[in-house]
Parts: structure tokens; C-alpha cells; sequence
């Protein structure tokens, strides 16, 4: 007995000592990636136009008024307090943000399906070129997709109260984390009518996954409006509700149908000026692009997970898949204009979708192989993409 006791132990320490290696590799090697790059360019891009005045305004107390709640911009604020108002200071904390959305990717893809579907999930997620893009500027979506997937690990560690307030900090920073919200009390509902959960149950889950998320994303927006503004707290959220749900469709050509994310994704121009260096003049450009190579796969694994969900019920593959789709299909109903990046919150699902799939290959020598090539194709293809995501060309005159 005492024998087998401290074989339990010492199997607990390594999986916790395996488990925190691979949490710091798949921390610091997205930092890595970008952080030596965070001064360049020096100038804003996309919609660092808007956020980063606003989160200026927004944590000096000012007035302010966007279509977004403000922790994003909140955040956004902090990190050019404490570093100034340089590029350094606007982007270190969406990167610090997509470091740990690539560590949480991989804690929640071990915990859904073991440690090989943790690891591929987060290697994809590292070298997928939106991802890179979207956490590497001050953009919104990756603060709500950070929270998002804490309120996911919560969930299935069963910290039902760290949950429920990691979902009311991504509502707080972008409305689409309302999607996965807004299907909840239809769930506990039907948990409810199915007798698979008590009334008690019913009530404390409801408290949980209702009342404190809207608890935390009210007072984090009330509490950002100054003084004489906050009895426009709700008709503010009318006005932007209306617009958001309108079909009122911009003529921006980087505006894309969601069914083409994924199948033929379009790049986004972020910007493309001329620079003068020592030999002459050189163009820079810079957009916002995805990878098919990641993205293709990624769809016909989503497939496979749900083919495999109807065999098996497995809940770590249901969880994968269902945090794909419910933050890419809502897309479909909305007659607002959609664009490439709003698939970020669901790249982590999908990336779990496709480790689900590619576990498989696992199994025998040609299958590791096949894995192997698919994997220094995903890097070279990054390694390719990396002048148009950064706006660093290889070479300059």
C-alpha cells in the first residue's frame, strides 16, 4: 500500500512537472515571437487608429463613447501607463494576452483529450498567421478571446465562480463572447426539463453563469463611464445593439461573408506605404492574413469531430467543436459587415478540433511522419507569410 502510494505521488509530480514545462514553452515562445518586435512599425496600424486614443481617453476618465465595452481598451490604457505612449506601451499587453491564449489552449486541449492533443492544438495555434496578427497589435478581440478560454479551463477544472467571472471579463471586452452566454440558460434549461440536473442545481448554475457574468460585465462598464454619463448606460447599449444587429453592409473590399473565413480567406491591408533606406526607396506592406494550410484542416476536423461526437458522446471533443461553432455561426445571422479577424475567438477550438484528428496519425510510423511533414509545412508557410504579418520585409535596399 505505502508502495503504491508513492508511485500515485511521484506519477502526480511528473504530470504536474510535464504540465508546467509545457505551459512556460507554449507561454514564452508566442511572447518570443513578437515581443523583440513590438516598436515596428511606429506608427499605428488598422484599428490602433481607434482603440489607442481611446483607451487613453478612457483611463484618464474622459469621456468616451465606442460600439465596444471598454476592458480591452481598459487594458490597452494600462500597458501605455506603465510603457508610454510608444508602441511598446500599445502592444504588450494584446501580446501578453495571445501568450497565455496559447498556453490555455494547450492546458484545455490536455485536459479534453491528453497531452499529444494539448500539444498539437497549441503548435498550431502558435504559428497560425491571424492569431499572430491579432495578438501582436492592439486589437480587441484577443483580450476576449484570453478570458474566454480561461472561463473554458474553469469550467472543466469545475471552478464554476472563476468561470462565470472569466466569461463576464470577455464580455466586457467584445460583445461576440455574448454568443456562448446566450446559449446558456437554454442549456441549463433543457438540463433542467431532462431531469440531469436538480432544481438546487439549476438555480446555483444559473447564479454562476448568469448572474455573475452580467454582475462583472455591468460594473465594469458603469464604473468606466465618468461622472453625468452613466444614466446612459443603458440607452447607450440600445443604440449599439441596434447597429450592431442592422444589415447595413459597408463597401470596405475587406469586408468577407463568414463561409469565406475559412474557405478562401481574404486578406485584410493593414497598411502599405513607401520607406526610403540607405540604398533607396522600398516598399512596406502589411496585412492581415490566414492560413489556409491550418485553416482547411482545421474544417475537415471539425467535421470529424462532430462525426465522432455522434459515435462516441465524447464531451472533450463536444466542447471543442461547440466552442468553434458558436463563435463562428452566430456570424451568419448578422446583417452587419463581417471581417477575416472575427474568427479569432474560434481559431483555439478549431486548432482542438484538429488535434482530435491528427492524434490519430499517432498511431503508426507513416502516420508521425505524414504529422511531421504537416508540421514543418505550417512553420515554413509562417516563415513565408512573416513579411506581410509584420511588416518587416526580409530584405530592404
Amino acid at each position: 500500500m505505502k508502495n503504491s502510494m508513492t508511485n500515485k505521488n511521484g506519477g502526480d509530480k511528473k504530470v504536474m512537472r510535464t504540465l508546467v514545462f509545457w505551459s512556460l514553452v507554449f507561454f514564452f515562445l508566442p511572447f518570443l515571437m513578437r515581443f523583440p518586435y513590438l516598436q515596428y512599425p511606429a506608427y499605428s496600424l488598422f484599428d490602433e487608429a481607434y482603440y489607442i486614443p481611446l483607451a487613453k481617453t478612457i483611463n484618464s476618465g474622459g469621456s468616451w463613447d465606442s460600439a465596444h465595452p471598454p476592458l480591452s481598451m481598459m487594458i490597452i490604457g494600462e500597458g501605455i501607463k506603465i510603457f508610454g505612449d510608444r508602441p511598446v506601451g500599445w502592444r504588450i499587453f494584446p501580446v501578453i494576452a495571445g501568450s497565455l491564449g496559447v498556453m490555455l489552449t494547450f492546458l484545455i486541449g490536455y485536459h479534453l483529450g491528453g497531452l499529444r492533443i494539448g500539444l498539437i492544438a497549441a503548435a498550431l495555434l502558435s504559428f497560425d498567421s491571424l492569431y499572430y496578427v491579432i495578438s501582436s497589435i492592439s486589437m480587441l478581440d484577443i483580450f476576449m478571446a484570453m478570458f474566454f478560454l480561461g472561463a473554458m479551463l474553469c469550467f472543466i477544472k469545475k471552478f464554476h465562480i472563476g468561470a462565470g467571472i472569466c466569461l463576464g471579463l470577455a464580455m466586457a471586452c467584445k460583445w461576440p463572447a455574448f454568443f456562448p452566454f446566450a446559449v446558456i440558460p437554454a442549456i441549463l434549461l433543457a438540463l433542467l426539463i431532462l431531469k440531469k440536473i436538480a432544481f438546487k442545481d439549476f438555480l446555483k448554475y444559473a447564479a454562476i453563469y448568469i448572474v455573475i457574468p452580467l454582475a462583472v460585465y455591468g460594473s465594469i462598464y458603469y464604473l468606466s463611464m465618468p461622472q453625468g454619463c452613466q444614466e446612459k448606460f443603458f440607452s447607450r447599449h440600445e443604440r449599439y445593439f441596434k447597429i450592431h444587429m442592422s444589415n447595413s453592409k459597408d463597401s470596405e473590399p475587406s469586408a468577407t461573408h463568414p463561409i469565406f473565413w475559412i474557405i478562401c480567406p481574404q486578406k485584410i491591408p493593414m497598411i502599405s506605404r513607401v520607406s526610403i533606406g540607405p540604398g533607396g526607396n522600398f516598399k512596406i506592406k502589411a496585412d492581415i492574413a490566414a492560413n489556409p494550410a491550418l485553416l482547411w484542416v482545421g474544417l475537415i476536423s471539425l467535421f470529424y469531430c462532430l462525426w465522432r461526437f455522434v459515435k462516441t458522446k465524447n464531451p472533450g471533443i463536444a466542447l471543442a467543436s461547440g466552442g468553434f461553432l458558436i463563435f463562428y455561426l452566430p456570424w451568419f445571422f448578422i446583417g452587419r459587415t463581417s471581417y477575416l479577424f472575427y474568427l479569432t475567438p474560434a481559431l483555439p477550438f478549431l486548432f482542438l478540433c484538429s488535434g482530435f484528428l491528427l492524434d490519430r496519425l499517432t498511431g503508426s510510423k507513416p502516420g508521425r511522419m505524414a504529422l511531421g511533414f504537416y508540421f514543418i509545412f505550417v512553420v515554413c508557410s509562417f516563415i513565408y507569410l512573416y513579411p506581410i504579418l509584420s511588416a518587416r520585409p526580409w530584405w530592404t535596399p
